[in-house]
């Protein structure tokens, strides 16, 4: 017999703490993580949700049209600690300034204290709609691309994880995962 599903709760959690928040059990799931090999030594993941490149968020009126002048500014570009953007551009050699979250990269950026933000490209999206002010920058070519899945704790049992994965594929295939983006 299958168990009522539990109500959901939302848990706070910033990207530097978001596997050890699995790994301690404190909470079930982590939304949008990247697999990494990295990331796959502690915890497992479900089939990927969606599809996203890294790009560059900056000021409309900042002088930087491509990533190869933001990259080559020689200004700080902030991201979020403990993200996969953030190891790439530490991987690249750039100055990288390291924020608790997206909100307070993006506010750096606004602040000038950073060149650009770099971040998926929903999180960018969402910004420059909020925000008339920002503009994206997507590097040609890709910096930075990966698929978004749900991060599990390793304990998780295979059944429950197909059953997850059958969820996110129904969900694809009838267009109301994309819908639940575009809302």
């Amino acid at each position: 017999m299958v168990a009522a599903p539990e109500t959901l709760a939302p848990v706070p959690a910033d990207w530097n703490n978001i596997v050890a928040g699995l790994q301690a059990d404190r909470y079930d799931f982590a939304a949008n993580l990247d697999a990494t090999v990295e990331r796959s030594l502690a915890i497992r993941f479900t089939d990927p949700v969606y599809e996203y490149q890294g790009v560059l968020v900056a000021k409309t009126d900042s002088p930087y049209r491509t990533s190869a002048d933001v990259l080559s500014s020689g200004q700080p570009i902030a991201t979020a600690q403990g993200s996969a953007p953030e190891a790439t551009l530490r991987n690249l050699g750039v100055s990288v300034q390291s924020i608790d979250n997206y909100t307070n990269a993006i506010a750096t950026v606004q602040a000038g204290r950073a060149a650009a933000e770099f971040t998926d490209l929903p999180t960018a999206e969402s910004q420059a709609q909020a925000d008339p002010t920002l503009k994206i920058i997507v590097p040609e070519p890709a910096l930075y691309s990966a698929t978004a899945n749900y991060g599990v704790p390793n304990t998780v049992d295979p059944w429950s994880l197909q059953t997850v994965n059958i969820a996110i594929q129904r969900a694809k295939d009838s267009g109301r995962l994309a819908k639940a983006y575009q809302d």
